[in-house]
């Protein structure tokens, strides 16, 4: 059910106030939800246009609006840590391949300490002054690390091994699906301060199809 205050709406409330016609909780009710409403609006625009340059906590369902309405090639996610050294060295990798082939670059950083979450954003933001950054929400009764497991569950499709690892690719088509994850054994033959060979040879064949 959606809920919607018209001007209209709000004239005749404010008239039935002055009336004692309504008692004044129900206006603060009436104004909350109208807020809510209005902001929930506004942020769905904006996933809409893909025009999100601010940190924000998403929701599985924003992945599938951004991904649909990406003016780029696709949209791929790097999961990243401050804390994660292969994390800092396959960040600029991720940034690189992302630029060269057209793809909308998303950053899930997995961090819920407020200073460890601005100092990321920091970091992050002298690598791409314009980077997307996705924060996972966090509350009393779920850890980070447990919210970051359903992430990964609910986005890995049954082909791809889900492993709850980090510097890990996450690549949508067009539609909203997901056509790629990625994880630490894709890259274990090779020099683990490279992920190169992940991107030139799991991803880039499945962009080019």
């Amino acid at each position: 059910m959606k809920y919607s205050l018209n001007m209209n709406t709000a004239n005749n409330i404010i008239y039935k106030i002055k009336k004692k016609e309504i008692p004044k909780f129900l206006v603060l009710l009436s104004l909350l939800v109208f807020s809510s409403n209005a902001y929930c609006q506004s942020n769905n625009q904006n996933l809409a246009k893909n025009n999100i340059y601010e940190p924000f906590y998403f929701n599985i369902s924003d992945l599938k609006i951004l991904a649909t309405n990406t003016k780029y090639k696709n949209l791929i996610i790097y999961t990243f840590s401050n804390s994660c050294s292969p994390c800092i060295y396959h960040l600029q990798n991720a940034i690189d391949f992302s630029t060269a082939n057209n793809l909308d670059l998303y950053i899930l950083l997995v961090e819920d300490k407020i200073d460890r979450i601005q100092n990321s954003i920091a970091y992050l933001r002298k690598k791409k002054r314009d980077v997307k950054i996705l924060l996972i929400k966090t509350d009393n009764k779920n850890s980070l690390n447990h919210n970051y497991k359903k992430i990964l569950k609910e986005l890995t499709p049954t082909q791809f091994e889900n492993l709850n690892d980090l510097s890990k690719y996450i690549v949508f088509n067009k539609l909203g699906e997901v056509i790629m994850v990625t994880n630490w054994k894709d890259n274990k033959k090779n020099d683990w301060r490279s992920d190169s060979t992940i991107t030139k040879e799991k991803i880039l064949p499945i962009l080019n199809k």
